[in-house]
This record gives C-alpha cells, structure tokens and sequence, in this order.
C-alpha cells in the first residue's frame, strides 16, 4: 500500500519566512521520514536562509529532483539525507 506523501508550508506572520512540514513513507526502506523546515529570505540580497543546504537537479519541464544535505563540519563537507523526485 501507497502511503501519502505529504508537504504543507505556511508564512510565518507578515514576513519573508515560512515553515514547511513533511511527512512522507519509503516503500523501498518501510520507514516513515517526518521533519520540519525554517526558510528565511533576504529581499536585499534575494537569497533564502536554510539550516539544510538543499540542491535542485534535472529541471526539465516535466520532472525535478532535490537533494538536502547535511554538514557535521560547519559546510566542509556535505552528506546527502533526503532525496525528492517529482514529475508531471
């Protein structure tokens, strides 16, 4: 059985920030992946503050991929912990 994959995001007052929780479950791994995100943005220099470093691959107009990553080295070195794959 499919479970529901699950994304929902919402402003945060009357500012550039938003927060986002997930729920989702890997057929292949069985197990059920939770969390939540807190994004910030700048207008001045038009750039979104993450806790997570996030990296957008194969944007077609049909399908993208996103990676979140992880870094126990203050961003010396990354570990990928969540992959997303979408498409039309």
């Amino acid at each position: 059985m499919v479970q529901p994959r699950i994304s929902n995001h919402k402003k945060l007052l009357d500012s550039n920030a938003n927060f986002e929780e997930f729920d989702a479950y890997s057929d292949q791994l069985h197990k059920r992946h939770k969390g939540q995100t807190l994004r910030f943005y700048n207008p001045e220099t038009h750039q979104w503050s993450i806790y997570l470093r996030y990296v957008w691959l194969n944007n077609s107009p049909k399908s993208v991929r996103m990676e979140q990553s992880w870094s126990a080295d203050g961003g010396g070195t990354w570990e990928v912990n969540w992959i997303c794959e979408q498409s039309r």
